[in-house]
């Protein structure tokens, strides 16, 4: 997992905390002086210190990190959190990439920890910031790279071998005695092979290091504090079915959970890619029930939107507003609309005027295929109950309903088949995704708040014991985990294909082994009872136990390949990045 060539490795290692060039060779782009309002002490003190100083020939530093310098928000973090924290008051703090020090000063004083080992690989340019904190007996700092596993590693059997290692084939446990802190925002994002922002990459080893019982988590399961991009955050925890791949899966898989604590107060990163408004509001509601019954109250200007309007109007409490009223997808037109109304009713300019109408009409339209798809998902569940009560009758209702679909042009068949999924996410018991799984809403944090003002979050991650499957790796095992790892590579590159589909792509009738997977088709288990391509159940909403059952069946599979042919014939063939999804209709254009 984390092998790579030596120069790859040096890469890596500059890439937060020294590097003045991009993945590519290129000099990196200057910042816009928009990003850079120093509104705090700190943040000017940060401002002086020429680090982002683009005018500066010699290069003191790294000019994309990002420090959090409002004291409130560590302050209104730990009352946010509350008893949370408390199992972890006197461990060790493994604190990596620390910068300017103000979370790790006020986390240290919150912990008391009995050792606090910061992993800082510009520690001359921010030894000023964190001067204090060294001072402390309890404190030590290592002017190394923590992204250099070989580096972070010496830190490890340095500072921390007072830790028992979890034996090769046990079960890890829990190990709230070490907490692992680390800040990995950037602006502007650094790209780095096949990750957008090599932080990303960062996130994805760390975490994957986590059923390999690798790094610090070869001491049990230790939670982490990570400090990251909100556009990094999609990755590891999504809000929506479209965001939900491989790395988020694989999260799933291994957390007890993973949640926001922070963040910029928007509802989605992307506008373009929502779902149901009605599952966004049920989700609310039930967050904050959570939230009352372990009487957590948002501090004072830091509550998120959907808490304001959950407390607004409680009248929808409890209620089950999912798929029971039209679907609506908040939409950039709506806003558009607004803007222009607003334009129009000042200055009824005769263009803008048959602008506003057509838009106008357009958005009438999605409201008429909301109402369709809600009254064809009544449907499909309706035809669902009878699976187990009458067979027949259900095989009958599946054909009609697949039919219907397929009639169906190809915009409205793939936007109605992404609600179904993403329902299907949201019923299962607990919800598939952890944002709907949330304890509290997050905190909202200003961009100012931070320096660089870049939007950054705070995300808790606990890990959970993996099954053992998964942890059957390398020589001399059954490679039931290193099956996993390609075929789940392989499953998320046709997320919104079927099971049937998938398998069969990756081994000729691996598709029989579906037959021995109950819960597939169990709906009260997040399984569905159809069978057809576009009513059946597809990658993008299998959950954890599903998936584990799925493997399972492979390894018990009597026509199951070696490992090393299954390997040999996925590098051979070319597999769509991700299925269309088009089942042979047309599109809005191609019926054009």
């Amino acid at each position: 997992m984390f092998t790579r060539s030596r120069n790859a490795v040096k890469i890596i290692g500059r890439s937060i905390g020294t590097s003045s060039r991009t993945s590519s060779g290129r000099h990196d782009v200057g910042p816009t002086g928009s990003q850079y309002v120093a509104a705090t002490p700190l943040a000017e003190e940060l401002a002086n210190t020429g680090l982002y100083d683009l005018r500066r020939k010699k290069r003191i530093g790294d000019k994309r990190r990002v420090h959090v310098v409002e004291e409130s928000v560590c302050d209104d973090v730990f009352s946010y959190l509350g008893s949370s924290l408390d199992r972890h008051v006197g461990c060790d703090i493994l604190d990596l990439n620390p910068g300017a020090g103000l979370w790790s000063r006020k986390l240290h004083e919150r912990l008391q920890p009995r050792k606090h080992i910061m992993v800082e690989p510009e520690l001359e340019v921010y030894k000023p910031f964190v001067e204090d904190l060294l001072a402390k007996d309890n404190v030590v700092a290592e002017a190394v790279s923590p992204f250099v596993w070989t580096k972070l590693l010496n830190v490890l059997d340095t500072h921390l071998s007072h830790h028992p290692v979890t034996p090769p084939g046990a079960t890890p446990e829990r190990n709230d005695e070490l907490l692992v802190t680390m800040n990995l925002c950037m602006y502007p994002k650094r790209a780095f092979a096949n990750f957008e922002n090599i932080a990303t990459m960062f996130v994805y080893q760390f975490l994957n290091s986590i059923p390999k019982g690798a790094l610090f988590h070869r001491y049990g399961l230790v939670r982490m504090l990570v400090w990251m991009n909100e556009e990094d955050r999609t990755r590891v925890l999504p809000q929506v079915t479209y965001y939900r791949r491989q790395m988020a899966f694989e999260q799933e898989l291994h957390h007890e959970w993973v949640r926001q604590v922070t963040g910029p107060d928007k509802d989605h990163l992307d506008s373009f890619n929502v779902r149901d408004k009605w599952i966004d509001i049920e989700s609310g509601y039930q967050t904050l029930q959570r939230m009352e019954a372990a009487g957590r109250v948002p501090p004072r200007g830091r509550a998120a939107r959907a808490y304001k309007l959950a407390m607004a109007d409680r009248s929808l409490m409890g209620q089950e507003l999912a798929g029971k009223r039209p679907i609506q997808f908040i939409r950039p037109l709506q806003s558009q609309i607004e803007k222009l109304g607003k334009k129009v009713k000042s200055n009824p300019d005769k263009a803008n005027v048959t602008k506003l109408s057509i838009m106008k009409r357009r958005s009438e339209l999605y409201d008429e295929r909301g109402v369709m798809y809600t009254e064809l998902l009544k449907e499909v569940y309706a035809a669902r109950e009878l699976a187990a009560t009458s067979p027949a009758e259900f095989a009958v209702r599946q054909a009609e309903l697949q039919s219907r679909i397929e009639g169906m042009v190809k915009n409205p068949a793939q936007e109605f088949l992404m609600a179904y999924d993403t329902m299907q996410l949201f019923r299962t018991d607990p919800p598939t995704l952890h944002w709907d799984r949330r304890e509290y809403e997050p905190l909202v944090v200003d961009a100012k708040e931070a320096y660089p003002n870049s939007p950054m979050c705070l995300i808790d991650f606990q890990p959970k014991a993996t099954h053992p499957l998964l942890r059957h790796t390398g020589p001399g095992s059954d490679h039931a985990g290193d099956f996993a790892d390609a075929m789940l590579a392989e499953f998320f590159k046709q997320r919104g294909s079927s099971l049937p589909r998938v398998l069969n792509a990756i081994w000729p009738g691996a598709d029989e082994i579906l037959d021995t997977c109950p819960t597939l088709r169990n709906p009260t288990l997040g399984g569905n009872p159809f069978t057809t391509e576009d009513l059946g159940i597809r990658v993008r909403s299998l959950n954890a136990n599903q998936w584990i059952e799925i493997l399972q069946a492979w390894m018990d599979w009597p026509f199951r390949p070696a490992y090393s042919r299954l390997v040999g014939r996925l590098a051979e063939t070319t597999m769509q990045d991700e299925w269309d999804e088009d089942g042979g209709r047309k599109s809005l254009d191609d019926a054009a």
